[in-house]
């Protein structure tokens, strides 16, 4: 009734925070939830090309999430070339279904036209490409458990680092890419999770 349709989605997480300190863990966690995202991507480009039962506009597809979601759609939106990641990482995403994974809804387009970030990151700002789509973000700058800046979230016990939003809204604006960011003093993990400790201020972007 409004002109948009929302959903949102289940997808697979760590049994434990313990569990993302050994390396192969955390690529192949972070990985089911990207596929699992994709897979809700398919399905409703699916039902725009065949049953049209939600009614969506398939060209105006957008993904988004707070904390572990916004890692998600993140790294959906700009991880798409697996030549980009190492030779180990590709062989452990090979093995539980490649980039596309097995999700479900095979056979349509995984590709987002738009993302937001609440507090997420991404594992390498080199995915970016220059026709990449548009990202919303908002992230505290002091934020523990996902670094605002470059680092291992979790408060330092996940075996990788993550670009948090600061390297990400910066290497999207060196590259043309249409960006809005919100930051928030505090460390507050989502930023919106206690406004009365946030104080907005102007953008820290760093590279």
């Amino acid at each position: 009734k409004k002109g948009y349709v929302s959903a949102c989605i289940d997808y697979r997480l760590a049994s434990s925070a313990a569990f993302l300190i050994q390396e192969e863990n955390m690529i192949k966690t972070v990985f089911r939830t990207i596929h699992d995202g994709k897979a809700a991507v398919r399905f409703f480009r699916k039902d725009a090309q065949t049953s049209k039962v939600h009614k969506i506009d398939q060209d105006q597809i957008f993904m988004g999430g707070t904390s572990a979601g916004g890692i998600l759609s993140v790294n959906l939106a700009y991880l798409n070339d697996s030549n980009k990641l190492s030779a180990e990482w590709q062989k452990w995403i090979s093995e539980i279904g490649g980039m596309e994974g097995n999700s479900g809804n095979s056979g349509y387009c995984s590709y987002v036209n738009g993302v937001f970030s609440f507090a997420g990151g991404i594992a390498d700002t080199s995915f970016i490409d220059p026709n990449d789509p548009p990202l919303y973000a908002t992230h505290s700058l002091l934020d523990g458990t996902v670094r605002f800046g470059k680092g291992r979230p979790l408060g330092g016990l996940a075996a990788i680092d993550l670009y948090g939003s600061g390297p990400l809204i910066g290497n999207l604006k060196s590259k043309g890419i249409y960006t809005q960011f919100d930051s928030f003093g505090g460390l507050a993990h989502p930023p919106h999770s206690n406004p009365l400790r946030l104080t907005p201020t102007k953008d820290h972007l760093t590279e």
